[in-house]
């Protein structure tokens, strides 16, 4: 079995953003249609139910290249890159 995997949200971004939901999807394989689909919809969730992201932000991201730890921060938008 695959070991678990955790998020840490920093305090900071709690005060601003009090709840965090991650999801990893495994031995799924999505063509180029069905992902460029999945996008259009995040980014219409983004527009309208997210309020143009003030509210909610959705991250998709291939874990197969990322690595723990995973941080949740919030950073002043200039601190940004």
């Amino acid at each position: 079995p695959t070991p678990p995997l955790r998020m840490t949200v920093e305090p900071q971004t709690s005060a601003i953003r009090p709840f965090v939901v991650c999801a990893v999807l495994r031995d799924c394989t999505l063509g180029e249609r069905a992902y460029n689909s999945f996008l259009d919809l995040q980014e219409d969730l983004h527009r309208n139910i997210a309020r143009r992201r003030t509210l909610v932000a959705i991250g998709t991201h291939d874990l197969d290249t990322l690595s723990p730890p995973f941080r949740y921060t919030a950073r002043p938008p200039k601190e940004i890159r």
